[in-house]
């Protein structure tokens, strides 16, 4: 009994050794390791620490033969391989040459991968071109929509018969329909004759993938040549329609948004969107908003935000560009006023980071210049001294409506991080609307002073009186003086 005890102690102790001795002398806890990491970077599962395991093996020619054993072999895809070239990028391994090289590989998954990395470069621009367009015409590839973008980006007009075929496929999976998508946009660039006829008929498709419908609406919306009509109409009919499809609704302001829609028929719309008040969707709302800023009469625009049902929308981001708009059109108007200093002290759970607060105080600072109480509470008040101007060109005004915070001309980022700490305290901002409430008279008495400045004409240039003129003797030239000076001695003499 004893000696089996032995034996199997002496036994467990011989087994160790042998593994010991294999996993640190013949390298093998290396090999496992290596091979872990390049599982981990092909599938995509742990891509950032399966490159640095390589890097910490420190096993530099090992990692690259075995990379290169990889990216020679058939089966993975074109994911994969982009995966290992990436890992021979000069962040980590440092092998340009290498992936380069992948253009010529005898793996088409390999070189597809090398040519989505390398298509940028002027030189390999030619030959990654051969392999984009005969990626995107192998309907069996995967990552199709990679191609798509390739020839998008080339600029490849050959591509365009593909990616028209491509249109009259159904997608049924998430990567068919990521290609149709990408199909779409390129073809907005290229915009082949005909285009227009073969995105109508999507569109009407309800049984399609809104997704693929949206997009189709979306660039039907940027061809000169498609029938006007025809897409205004299914655009207004897809937005008025209050239990519609979000995506399909945004898509349809999107497409109105353009400068061919830019009329009356979708402006009113858009106008009727934003002043519905059963409409549930304020994002929809919103973009409804933006786009008659960006192409209606300001003066509409401007009477809207005056529009009670606009300026109490529930939906605390359409009030953010409320706030805004009343600055960048330099509305100096009582009821702007008292819209603003509402919205100082705006409660709506929604708004986390209190950007009505903010747009309100921003414009109430630019509108009412720098005596208002706006340092009650500020940190650091040396750095609010100067207010930004207001725009007094109402056109280049229409470039700044929906500007907010950091995108505001004349607002830093660091006024703006001092100012995000201040309207996080509701007591704070109650005495601060308090003030202006209580400087209201004084406040539109200037701005009326102000209106007044502004309206006057300026004076008329006095007339320089004319003083008359007769002819002037010609100048007299060098040898005129000579001749004179002749004729004076001629006389004397």
């Amino acid at each position: 009994m004893k000696n089996k005890v032995i034996n199997r102690i002496l036994g467990v102790a011989l087994l160790a050794v042998v593994v010991w001795f294999a996993w640190s002398k013949l390298e093998v806890g290396n090999r496992v390791t290596k091979w872990q990491a390049l599982e981990d970077i092909c599938s995509g599962r742990a891509v950032a620490q399966g490159r640095q395991n390589l890097l910490d093996l420190n096993d530099r020619a090992g990692v690259l033969q075995a990379l290169r054993e990889k990216l020679a072999e058939p089966g993975d895809t074109i994911r994969c391989k982009k995966n290992y070239l990436q890992t021979l990028s000069p962040q980590y391994f440092n092998q340009p040459r290498t992936i380069n090289r992948a253009l010529d590989s005898e793996q088409k998954a390999t070189r597809r991968a090398a040519a989505s990395l390398r298509y940028g470069d002027p030189q390999l621009k030619d030959r990654c071109a051969e392999i984009a367009l005969a990626w995107l015409r192998d309907p069996e590839a995967d990552s199709r929509h990679e191609a798509v973008l390739m020839c998008r980006r080339l600029r490849l007009k050959e591509a365009i018969p593909t990616l028209l075929e491509v249109l009259d496929t159904v997608p049924e999976t998430a990567d068919e329909l990521q290609m149709v998508e990408h199909s779409l946009a390129a073809l907005k660039d290229f915009r082949p004759t005909g285009l227009s006829d073969k995105l109508l008929p999507i569109v009407a498709n309800e049984s399609l993938d809104e997704r693929m419908r949206g997009a189709a609406l979306e660039t039907l919306g940027r061809l000169d040549d498609a029938p006007r009509d025809k897409v205004q109409a299914i655009a207004i009919r897809l937005l008025t329609n209050r239990g519609g499809d979000a995506f399909m609704r945004a898509k349809a302001v999107t497409a109105l948004s353009g400068k061919p829609y830019a009329n009356e028929a979708t402006w009113n719309a858009l106008e009727a969107t934003v002043l519905d008040e059963k409409e549930t969707d304020g994002i929809i709302q919103r973009m409804c908003f933006n786009a008659l800023g960006s192409s209606a009469d300001l003066d509409r625009v401007e009477k809207l935000l005056f529009n009670r049902r606009v300026y109490t929308n529930p939906y605390f981001g359409f009030r953010i560009d409320v706030a805004a708009a009343l600055s960048a059109l330099n509305l100096r108007e009582r009821v702007a006023l008292d819209i603003l200093c509402e919205y100082l002290v705006d409660d709506d759970p929604a708004d986390t980071m209190f950007k009505v607060r903010q747009e309100a105080w921003l414009s109430l600072w630019t509108l009412a210049g720098d005596t208002y109480g706006r340092f009650y509470g500020l940190a650091q008040p040396e750095i609010f001294q100067r207010a930004p101007k207001p725009l007094r060109d109402r056109e280049m005004a229409r470039h700044y409506l929906w500007r907010t915070e950091m995108t505001r001309p004349g607002v830093s980022r660091q006024q703006i991080a001092v100012l995000r700490q201040l309207t996080r305290d509701l007591g704070v901002m109650k005495r601060i609307r308090e003030e202006f409430e209580k400087r209201r008279p004084e406040i539109l008495d200037r701005w009326e002073q102000e209106r007044k400045i502004e309206e006057k004409p300026p004076p008329a240039k006095e007339e320089e009186a004319v003083v008359p003129q007769g002819p002037t003797p010609p100048k007299e030239q060098p040898e005129d003086k000579d001749n004179k000076q002749d004729e004076k001695e001629e006389k004397g003499g």
